[in-house]
């Protein structure tokens, strides 16, 4: 897919699980105040200088330049910032990826869920790599990064800015886009095709496969995720106590999208006696 495509309408808006992605437009401006009135985002969400004075021409940029999201919850509420610049690097077009949260939405999943979806949209593009710039001291962004697959090619090349010396010494963190898929998401990608096709056995034998291999940092496919796939196949064939019991463990795991919460809510109106 070229790259131009995930500037397509239909990408303004993604959905996922509990996290929405909105393109960012002219009536953010006071949530990116609020965003940036916290003294960590200023400080590790490093803004040119004409950008942080002024932080409409900021805005102004972010609608012209990149991928630039609002995260809202499903409510509409707004969370967060999840950025994207794309830069000629040495070895193609590699997007550097920056985010920031509000206190009381941190620690909660969000951000890494929007990175790994992230990572999953742009692997079907001509992207190199994903890169995250983080600093030294900010263990929480380097946390995240580990989590998500993304690794230091050389911890001994650290950078500093001269222009940002508060910001100490900086990581760039790598995601090889089109790195080996593991096992996993492989069995994953293939009980999806079976969905799709209806062939709810076929999806339930792949994603019991699926569950039993490695989950790999760079894999999107959680265990909460995969019960939640084969509950809907379980639904389909009328095993409703299974499918269930399987939307439970996954919304105990954090899957808590709205077709998650839509079917339990009919499963326990329709077929009480069952559950």
């Amino acid at each position: 897919m070229d790259i131009r495509a995930l500037f397509a309408p239909q990408n303004s808006t993604i959905h996922i699980d509990g996290v929405i992605l909105r393109r960012v437009n002219d009536y953010d401006l006071p949530f990116i105040e609020e965003l940036f009135d916290y003294d960590d985002v200023s400080h590790y969400y490093v803004l040119r200088d004409d950008h942080k004075s002024n932080l409409k021409a900021f805005l102004n940029y972010m609608e012209n330049s990149g991928l630039n999201y609002i995260m809202e919850s499903q409510a509409g509420d707004p969370m967060g910032l999840f950025s994207c610049e794309f830069r000629q690097g040495v070895t193609g077009i590699d997007g550097f990826v920056g985010y920031a949260m509000l206190p009381e939405y941190r620690r909660q999943g969000h951000t890494e869920r929007a990175l790994r979806l992230f990572c999953r949209i742009c692997s079907d593009t001509q992207i190199k790599n994903l890169v995250l710039d983080i600093s030294l001291d900010n263990e929480a962004s380097q946390h995240l990064a580990e989590k998500c697959g993304f690794v230091v090619p050389d911890k001994r090349a650290a950078k500093i800015d001269i222009e940002h010396m508060e910001l100490g010494p900086r990581y760039f963190w790598y995601f090889n886009l089109h790195q080996e898929k593991s096992n996993r998401e492989n069995l994953c990608m293939e009980a999806t095709q079976a969905y799709r096709r209806k062939d709810y056995n076929e999806n339930i034998r792949l994603s019991l496969q699926a569950l039993i291999e490695d989950c790999p940092a760079s894999c999107p496919f959680s265990d909460g995720q995969i019960y939640a796939n084969m509950a809907m196949s379980y639904s389909s064939l009328g095993q409703y106590k299974t499918a269930y019991d399987y939307l439970t463990r996954a919304y105990q795991l954090g899957i808590r999208n709205q077709s998650v919460i839509k079917e339990l809510n009919w499963l326990r109106t329709n077929v009480p006696h069952l559950l």
